[in-house]
């Protein structure tokens, strides 16, 4: 991705959307008409508005491609071609759009938008996102959007890009973008999943935020320094070969409604703090290291199948709720399969509010760190059982015997398990 090329491109886009604001232009829609090849030349498409000449469509149109197709449009001019929007309506055989090297479409307000109940559209010219906006595919068909994607116009305020509709029954939407760069904090609204390569920007402070029903999956070598928020459904850290989808964001915070998930290790730098503030962390049985563990509401930490061993770095605290941990499998006395350790000692309030499911309420904090569940009463009666007859038995002189006669009072009633 030529970074360069592509911060040139956001200023002229962000140019041609203030000229724009100031001097209103005539908004129509431009129909592919299959004439030709290229998306830059005016003879490729065709004026819907009779009183409207025949032009390339600009920042206040809609290229739409609604017959059937015989040629796909390609960008044959290297830099940017913006307009309001994208829309596909042909059914059957859809239509691909293309590019030279280093050639780009810029999309506005009005968004990516497939009507077609059948068949399969493309987009792999790159990208630029600049403004908020939907890219939205109907039931039936698909849409693929495979290229390199510019994110943001770098204003302060964030972007917000919506994928999928929570209105409507959607279609396929294979978004899965070749790069990524993000100018400004975003937030993903998914609909419908989707998953983002390595993101890279030189914004300090630029960030990732959540929200939407669906998955969206980090599964590169991200170095985005921004926050990363979890409002609603799933964001899945995968990346792999030792890279980490967490590791220069400046934190990570899970709120209600939604899950952080981890299926592969080392997602995170060796400093990231986690926030949780009502959501999920769903561990899936890697093995994770991270900064200060904060708890701001009743969370859940999911270790789910297999050996999860979580190390929290710095000083973790609680100001509020109950933190919930789920599948545990490890040993009451540490270094079991399942093992979370703090690198410092969590205060007794921190302690009585975490509950291991399948156990008495609390923790007990060991030397190392490792935090296990509170044993349970049985454990305790039974210990003291087993103390008490051999205090009796020293007293009265005799000596331990491995005899059945001896053996029957000592395990009678007594579970193995010492659940009672």
């Amino acid at each position: 991705m030529n970074r360069t090329l592509f911060r040139s491109l956001r200023s002229s886009v962000c140019f041609i959307a203030l000229c724009a604001s100031v001097v209103p232009a005539m908004a129509d829609t431009l129909n592919w008409n299959n004439l030709g090849t290229d998306f830059n030349d005016a003879g490729s498409w065709s004026n819907a508005n009779p009183l409207g000449p025949d032009r390339v469509p600009n920042f206040n149109d809609i290229a739409a491609f609604n017959v059937l197709k015989l040629n796909d449009p390609v960008f044959s001019s290297v830099g940017t071609t913006t307009v309001a929007g994208i829309r596909f309506e042909t059914l059957g055989t859809g239509y691909t759009i293309t590019g030279v090297e280093n050639a780009f479409l810029g999309v506005g307000t009005s968004g990516i938008n497939a009507l077609n109940t059948t068949g399969t559209n493309s987009i792999t010219v790159g990208l630029l996102l600049n403004f908020d906006q939907s890219i939205t595919q109907a039931a039936g068909g698909t849409l693929n959007i495979t290229g390199s994607i510019r994110f943001g116009n770098g204003d302060p305020t964030p972007t917000t890009i919506t994928i999928g509709s929570n209105t409507v029954a959607n279609g396929t939407i294979n978004f899965s973008p070749s790069a990524a760069e993000i100018s400004n904090t975003i937030q993903f609204v998914t609909h419908v999943n989707a998953t983002l390569p390595t993101i890279v920007t030189e914004t300090v402070g630029a960030g990732i935020t959540k929200s939407g029903a669906a998955t969206l999956t980090l599964n590169g070598n991200n170095s985005y320094n921004g926050a990363t928020i979890i409002n609603a459904g799933t964001l899945e850290a995968s990346a792999t070969g030792g890279n980490k989808a967490l590791g220069s964001t400046s934190g990570v915070t899970v709120n209600s409604g939604g899950t952080l998930l981890t299926t592969t290790a080392n997602q995170f730098g060796p400093a990231t703090p986690l926030s949780l503030s009502g959501g999920t962390f769903n561990t899936n049985g890697t093995t994770q290291s991270l900064g200060a563990l904060t708890l701001t509401s009743s969370s859940t930490i999911d270790l789910a199948s297999g050996a999860t061993v979580l190390n929290f770095g710095d000083t973790s605290t609680r100001t509020a709720g109950t933190l919930t941990i789920n599948d545990w499998s490890g040993s009451l006395s540490g270094g079991g399969t399942d093992q979370i350790i703090f690198a410092n000692a969590l205060d007794p309030t921190f302690l009585s509010n975490i509950n291991f499911t399948g156990f008495s309420p609390g923790a007990v904090q060991l030397g190392d760190g490792e935090i296990v569940p509170v044993p349970e009463p049985a454990t305790w009666v039974v210990g003291a059982m087993v103390l008490g007859l051999i205090g009796a038995g020293c007293k009265a002189g005799f000596a331990p015997r491995s005899s059945a006669a001896t053996e029957a009072p000592r395990t009678a009633g007594v579970s193995r398990s010492g659940r009672g």
